[in-house]
């Protein structure tokens, strides 16, 4: 408990080291590697969290988590095509997470994959219709396949989804403004 409450105060460095103390008396226990993970890729030590979620990853090999966090950590090394092979190896595992496969989405349109990418966030969408995030990441990798007006749809989508979300209406004038220019606020 003591290391969840340091992450959750920031001290991830401090947390991190709870977490060793931890996995060091029970080296078996996944949660404390998985969190010893995430300690460290929050307090930016990738290679760290990447070894951490290794050792998670032999302790529960169907774990759908520990994949998503190994790809996050690619991701933050700018290693995206392996932060894809793991994001897509947790959506077999967890093939009704719409988090999930958001993340692959947009991790697919990043390095140019946008059909794949429209694939999972198409399915993202259809499980969490009422997820306003999805139908942006939509609206983003249509505008790379310069489709403003699926993009404008899928804006359109997203405010249905929450009247409240600003980076939807933030894109839509953006949108309107120059049709061809890039969407800068995927936030």
């Amino acid at each position: 408990m003591q290391a969840q409450i340091l992450k959750a105060q920031g001290r991830t460095t401090e947390a991190s080291w709870a977490y060793e103390k931890l996995v060091t008396e029970n080296p078996k226990d996944f949660s404390a590697w998985n969190n010893l993970g995430n300690a460290r890729h929050e307090a930016g030590d990738l290679e760290g969290a990447l070894q951490a979620f290794q050792h998670a990853r032999q302790l529960d090999p169907q774990s759908s988590l520990v994949h998503t966090n190994m790809g996050r950590v690619l991701i933050s090394m700018d290693r995206y095509e392996e932060a894809c092979l793991l994001l897509e190896k947790a959506a077999l595992l967890s093939p009704k997470d719409p988090a999930l496969l958001l993340e692959l989405g947009r991790t697919l349109t990043s390095i140019n994959h946008v059909e794949g990418g429209l694939r999972a966030l198409g399915e993202a969408a259809r499980l969490d219709p009422a997820d306003p995030k999805i139908f942006l990441a939509i609206a983003v990798a249509f505008l790379d396949l310069e489709n403003n007006g699926q993009a404008e749809k899928a804006l359109r989508f997203a405010l249905n989804a929450d009247p409240r979300f600003v980076p939807g209406y933030l894109n839509l004038g953006i949108l309107s403004k120059k049709p061809t220019a890039p969407m800068n606020c995927a936030s």
